[in-house]
């Protein structure tokens, strides 16, 4: 018995370019613009930011400046392992994914009572 299909094979080619364009925005390169605060309002300036892909494969550094900004371009959409420093000590370590929204977002960090 002979497989219908209701696309002819030039329909399939014309589904697929179709497609192609959705699928190439789900791992595009982004620009970031973060900036860097400490409980709330006081502006880190001067700390190195660390931006690792998976596996290491890329690896970008950045430094903010006076008002605690810091921007990063062509960072290819997924998770990345973020490092903090600040006068040689780690400030912040974790996961964040990359968050390709226009404008400046805000990582807040708490300032903890040294020991």
């Amino acid at each position: 018995m002979t497989r219908l299909s209701n696309f002819s094979q030039s329909n399939k080619w014309i589904l697929l370019l179709l497609w192609m364009p959705l699928g190439v925005q789900v791992c595009y390169a982004a620009d970031l613009s973060y900036r860097l605060t400490l409980n709330h309002d006081r502006p880190i300036s001067d700390a190195y930011v660390t931006l690792q892909s998976k596996g290491g494969a890329k690896t970008i550094v950045a430094k903010t400046d006076e008002a605690g900004k810091f921007s990063v371009s062509g960072v290819k959409a997924d998770k990345l392992l973020m490092t903090i420093e600040k006068n040689g000590a780690l400030v912040y370590r974790g996961i964040a994914k990359v968050d390709s929204t226009p404008g400046v977002k805000v990582i807040d960090l708490t300032e903890r009572e040294s020991k």
